[in-house]
């Protein structure tokens, strides 16, 4: 049995299934577009959309994924999404054919390299 919290992954190897904690809140996503971020940094969070909504969105400045979030959106669009980001953080969002970029100076946050 599992339960709020958990997953379950299958050993196809040993045909073994096995219960764990699962302490990413945006595990299904993918599926149900809820989206918890909590001090997330930006590379996260776009590899997370990326994966529920099988977009391809870049960084162009790597600084940029220092960034942090904290946001929960619930059911929106991905054009929804993207406007919290830039709005949130500041960006530019500019999408080019299926290719969507972020842009911008980055965070005060960020340690000097």
């Amino acid at each position: 049995i599992i339960t709020a919290g958990q997953k379950a992954s299958f050993k196809e190897k040993s045909a073994t299934l096995l219960k764990g904690e699962n302490a990413d809140p945006n595990y299904m996503a993918w599926k149900t577009k809820n989206f918890n971020f909590d001090n997330t940094n930006l590379n996260e969070v776009v590899k997370t959309i990326n994966h529920a909504y099988n977009s391809n969105i870049v960084l162009k400045n790597k600084k940029l994924g220092n960034c942090t979030l904290t946001v929960t959106l619930e059911n929106q669009s991905l054009e929804s999404i993207l406007n919290v980001v830039e709005v949130t953080l500041n960006l530019k969002v500019n999408k080019q054919g299926k290719k969507i970029e972020i842009s911008g100076e980055g965070c005060e946050n960020i340690p000097a390299e």
